[in-house]
Parts: structure tokens; C-alpha cells; sequence
């Protein structure tokens, strides 16, 4: 059996330590080690063909079949469904009949073993054009389009082995004290594996469970490129990018606590709760959308002497609801209304130009030994790159909502003008990068009325250098396979401060300040021997 643990969330006084100082911990939770295995076929085919419609004009047609198979648990089925009609039919588990409605497992009536259905009618195309439009063979126009399925994610299996009715886990929501948090509960462990059907569960119980109304994640991807050479030697670029997802993976609170506007609290929140055998349940969906806008202008420059320079600028925009998961929590702010997390993606970069060469020096042939071994034949490269600063989200930190998940995910009110003037001292911004004076705790019963990553963070901009020298090995027979590589990494040359988001957190006592920043300078060499 594991060790039990308390969890603090500030929700008692404001303050994570004073709460462990008044024993007031927001949850209690204990679960027996668990163990299972997954095992998953994953067959495709893809069929293309390539077709010349006339010189300057040709196409790729080609389609693939991937369908999309869930993981199956090899040890005990070990996989949960949550319904909602389920619950309201007051329908229970067969395989678990001692668990509440709705909940139901692998191999139940209408349940798949797998938990999720299969779906094998998965046909792809992708479709490819190269024009050159003029026929100089100077101009190309090219352009893509295809449809992809995200596959399952495995580790979304991980909190349904670990809970019930798989495995005991318990959720004591503000449990009365340290010394006793199953004051009021029956205490389940020890226990055995797999449990027996007649096992009886503590309740109320936290389970995670998948959807039934799960499908595949479609992601659709496009492109336009139109390229041109200009002079000798030099290529100019410009190329539209998109895509658009559907039906992506998110957790969403399917038992959120009702607020009653003066009579809310976080001791009362499961008295507040609309199934009463339960706490949170995570509901695993299929229902995030995602979508992808992008310019990018490309400059490519051939020089003598072994020169070439490439340049390029991107204008970009990313959406969604939220950019990360491993579908075993809740991710959503608000339950049920994914629209309220519809902002840019905690990855949208606006703008970026990156500036890149290589130059390879020539040997010097004229002088001799030194010449040729010593101060030629190097190679430098490097790569300047800028980028305009990553967005975030103006958080609370405290659950004022009161319906019970402390996902942490509530925003702040917006009560004034959240920028300050770009004209300040550094150390300025760094102390108070917005006006924090501008937002205050999210009200009692909402989840804020700032948007999710509305705000900007600092720019980035760097410079790398490397320098490389090989010298060759000759020893008999072997004179062309060996050599030893020496090469110099510099790492933010100017050794520039790039600095990362404020803390945007209001509850913090460091809110509005930029606390971190990435690497300064970095050098390293280094020697390989390549035979």
C-alpha cells in the first residue's frame, strides 16, 4: 500500500503554509500500487502515385488507410467509461455492480474492452502540386494538401488502473485532520489485485473515464509556396502554411459543484455537487479544436568561396483551447463551455526573423603545410534569430468559482488598464512588468473575466557561432576513413539576458515580476573521432 498525502492549495487562509500550520489541507488522497499492460496494433497502408500532366505541371495524388485502434489492457480490462445518460438511466457496471451509475468498465453491455470504440473507415488523401508557371524553369508554384488522425495516447490509461474499480484510490476532499483524514469514511486498504466484483468502494469517489462519444483527432494541413530565382544564385521564398484539428483531447469536469451565491464554501463543496457518489470525475473527450495561420518569406543567398546565407521572416497565429494534456485531468477552466479557453496557444510566436550561414573557408594551398592543415579547410556557421515574446494567462489562484476541481486555471478580473509605459528602466520591468494594480481576484461563483494568454512576454534574441576544423587521419591503407572533428560552440555570442514570462499569478507575492531568464553565454569544444 502507498503512503498517503495531503495537498495544500491556499484556499483555506490564502496562504499554502499557514494552512499546513492550521492543519486545513484542501485534499487527502491514498492509493494501492497498480500495474497493467497495454498492447495495441497499429497497421496502415498508404498508396501514391505520381502523374506528369504536362512539362511544366505535375501532380502527387495519394491516400492513406491508418485506422484507429485504442490500446487494449491485457490484465484485467482495465479501462473506464464515464456516461452521463448512463447515469441518468441509473445504469450500473455488470463486471462492478457495487460502483454508482454511470460508471462503467471494459466488457460492460455496450462498453468495448478497449473502453473506446475502433474505428477502421480512416482513408486520407493527400494531394501535391508543382507548377512552373512561365516555364523558364525559373518559377515554381507548389502546393499540399492532407488529413492526418492523431492516434490514442497511452498515458491516458494511467489514472484508470490507479482508481477504481481497478485499484484503491481515495479522495478525501478537506478532510477534518491530519490524524484521522477518513473521519467520517470507511477505510478500504489493504486490499487485493485484481479486485473481487463484490469489492465495496468508499465514497464519494474521484474517477477518471472516458467519453463513449470519443472519435479520432482529425488534423487537416495545407500549403501554398510560391519560389522564384531572382539572380544567380539567389532564391527568394514566399509560402502560406495552415491547419485546422477537430475532435482533440481534453479532460473537462463532468461533476462540477453548483454555486449558491452566499452560501458557497469549500467545506460545502460536495454537498453542492449534482452526483453525490462522486467528486471530480475527469471526462476524457475528443472535443478541443485547434487552428494554424502562417506567412513566411525566405530570402536564400549563394555566395563564392563557399558562402551561403539564408534569411527568413514569419508572421504567425495559433489557436485553441489548450495546448497541452495527458488526459488524465482536468484541463478546461470552465466546465462544459470550451469556447471560454479559445485564445492563442501557449506556443504562438507573432513574429520571428532568423538569419542563418555557412561559410566554409578554403584551404591554402600557396602556403604550404600550414596553409592546408592549419588555417584552412575551417568551417563557420551561425544563426541569429529573434522572436517576439511567448503569451500568458493572468491567473487568481484562488478557486472563488467553488465548484470543486482547484484545477488552478481561474483568471483574474480585469478592474483597470494593464499596461504600463515601454518607456521604463529595465529593472522596472522586470519588478512590475504590467500594472498588477489592474486585476484582482476572480469574483465569488465566475471563473474571470480576463481572456487566456491575452498578454505578451519578453522578446526573445540570440546568436550562435560555430567553428569547425577537421583534420584527416592518413595511415595506410585507412588514409580516407579516419579523421578527428574539432569543433567550438558559442552559445548567445553577446551573452544577452533573454528573459522568461512574469509570474501572472495574483495570489503570489511576486506577481508581476520576472523572476527567470534562459541561458547566458555558453562555450564548449569538443573532439570526435570519426573512423
Amino acid at each position: 500500500m502507498s503512503d498517503g498525502y495531503f495537498s495544500f492549495g491556499s484556499q483555506q487562509s490564502g496562504n499554502n503554509l499557514v494552512d499546513f500550520l492550521l492543519g486545513k489541507p484542501d485534499f487527502f488522497e491514498q492509493g494501492a500500487p497498480f500495474a497493467y499492460k497495454l498492447v495495441r496494433v497499429s497497421p496502415a497502408l498508404f498508396v501514391n502515385d505520381e502523374w506528369k500532366v504536362s512539362r511544366r505541371l505535375s501532380l502527387s495524388l495519394g491516400v492513406r488507410w491508418s485506422p484507429w485502434l485504442p490500446f487494449q489492457e491485457q490484465t484485467a480490462d482495465q479501462t473506464v467509461v464515464y456516461s452521463q445518460s448512463a447515469y441518468n438511466a441509473g445504469t450500473v457496471s455488470t463486471r462492478y455492480p457495487t460502483l454508482p451509475p454511470g460508471l462503467l468498465v471494459g466488457g460492460d453491455p455496450g462498453v468495448p474492452k478497449a473502453g473506446i470504440r475502433s474505428f477502421y473507415d480512416l482513408f486520407d488523401p493527400r494531394v501535391g502540386v508543382a507548377y512552373d508557371p512561365f516555364g523558364d524553369g525559373k518559377t515554381s508554384i507548389r502546393a499540399g494538401f492532407g488529413i492526418y488522425q492523431d492516434q490514442p495516447i497511452g498515458v491516458g490509461y494511467n489514472n484508470m488502473a490507479d482508481e477504481a474499480p481497478f485499484n484503491l484510490f481515495v479522495s478525501v476532499p478537506f478532510p477534518g485532520s491530519f490524524g484521522n483524514p477518513y473521519s467520517g469514511q470507511t477505510d478500504p486498504f489493504p486490499g487485493t489485485f485484481p479486485l473481487p466484483s463484490t469489492q465495496m468502494f468508499p465514497l464519494p469517489m474521484s474517477p477518471t473515464g472516458f467519453s463513449p462519444s470519443m472519435v479520432p483527432p482529425t488534423i487537416m494541413q495545407w500549403n501554398v509556396t510560391a519560389e522564384r530565382q531572382l539572380a544567380s544564385n539567389l532564391v527568394a521564398r514566399a509560402a502560406y502554411e495552415a491547419s485546422e484539428a477537430y475532435h482533440l483531447y481534453g479532460g473537462d469536469e463532468a461533476n462540477p459543484a453548483t454555486y449558491i451565491p452566499g452560501n458557497s464554501t469549500f467545506e460545502n463543496v460536495q454537498a453542492r455537487r449534482p452526483e453525490q457518489q462522486f467528486t471530480n470525475i475527469v471526462s476524457v473527450q475528443t472535443a478541443g479544436t485547434s487552428s494554424f495561420n502562417a506567412v513566411v518569406l525566405t530570402l536564400e543567398k549563394r555566395l563564392s568561396r563557399g558562402l551561403s546565407v539564408t534569411g527568413g521572416f514569419r508572421w504567425s497565429k495559433s489557436l485553441d483551447e489548450i495546448s497541452q494534456t495527458d488526459v488524465s485531468h482536468v484541463d478546461y477552466t470552465k466546465p462544459n463551455d470550451k469556447g471560454f479557453d479559445r485564445g492563442p496557444s501557449d506556443f504562438d510566436l507573432r513574429k520571428q526573423f532568423t538569419l542563418s550561414y555557412v561559410w566554409q573557408l578554403p584551404a591554402f594551398q600557396r602556403l604550404g603545410m600550414v596553409g592546408q592543415h592549419v588555417l584552412g579547410d575551417w568551417s563557420l556557421n551561425g544563426i541569429f534569430s529573434t522572436h517576439s515574446g511567448f503569451p500568458y494567462t493572468v491567473l487568481s489562484g484562488l478557486e472563488n468559482s467553488f465548484i470543486g476541481n482547484a484545477s488552478g486555471k481561474e483568471r483574474a478580473d480585469v478592474i483597470g488598464n494593464p499596461n504600463l509605459s515601454g518607456g521604463r528602466p529595465e529593472s522596472a520591468k522586470l519588478n512590475e512588468w504590467f500594472n498588477t494594480a489592474a486585476f484582482t481576484y476572480n469574483a465569488a461563483g465566475t471563473f474571470g473575466d480576463s481572456r487566456r494568454n491575452s498578454f505578451v512576454g519578453p522578446g526573445f534574441a540570440d546568436f550562435d557561432l560555430g567553428v569547425v576544423k577537421s583534420f584527416p587521419i592518413r595511415l595506410g591503407h585507412f588514409a580516407e576513413s579516419q579523421k578527428v572533428d574539432f569543433r567550438a560552440e558559442f552559445f548567445n555570442v553577446p551573452n544577452k539576458p533573454n528573459f522568461y514570462n512574469p509570474d501572472a499569478t495574483v495570489l503570489d507575492t511576486t506577481f508581476g515580476e520576472v523572476l527567470s531568464a534562459a541561458d547566458p553565454r555558453i562555450i564548449q569544444f569538443s573532439l570526435k573521432y570519426i573512423f
